[in-house]
């Protein structure tokens, strides 16, 4: 593994972790690094990813409107990534992003701060280059 490859490695562990531990606002700036330059599916990945981000945070901010709107664009990104991308759970996530929006439609806008915190989606690290990961 080159030193390039070890940078994104690094990064987006780094973006798993602030995303997983409520630094959606980070998490956010991290993968907006790698996704200035990334290119297919890496860019639709960072792009899915970071828009889930920042959906959440846009949630947890009072914002209804652009919180569903972030999760349904995030979830089209996603939809054009692997399965299982760079190790990552992208099934696994676009599910929990999926049902986030579905409660938080249920809801409404006046009612959304009661959505159970248990459906604010986390991400699973599977495998990562060569290395086998605990999950997050």
């Amino acid at each position: 593994m080159d030193e390039r490859d070890k940078l994104l490695e690094e990064r987006l562990l780094r973006a798993a972790e602030q995303f997983n531990t409520g630094f959606w606002y980070e998490c956010h700036e991290t993968l907006e690094e790698i996704w200035v330059s990334a290119v297919g599916e890496l860019r639709d990945f960072c792009q899915g990813f970071l828009q889930f981000s920042v959906a959440i945070y846009k949630w947890k901010n009072g914002s209804f409107d652009s919180a569903i709107r972030l999760l349904e664009r995030g979830d089209t990104y996603l939809s054009r990534v692997s399965p299982v991308f760079y190790g990552f759970d992208v099934h696994g996530l676009r599910i929990a992003g999926g049902r986030m929006r579905d409660e938080l439609v249920s809801l409404g806008e006046k009612r959304m701060g009661e959505m159970d915190i248990h459906l604010i989606p986390r991400i699973k690290v599977m495998t990562l280059g060569k290395h086998t990961l605990k999950p997050i």
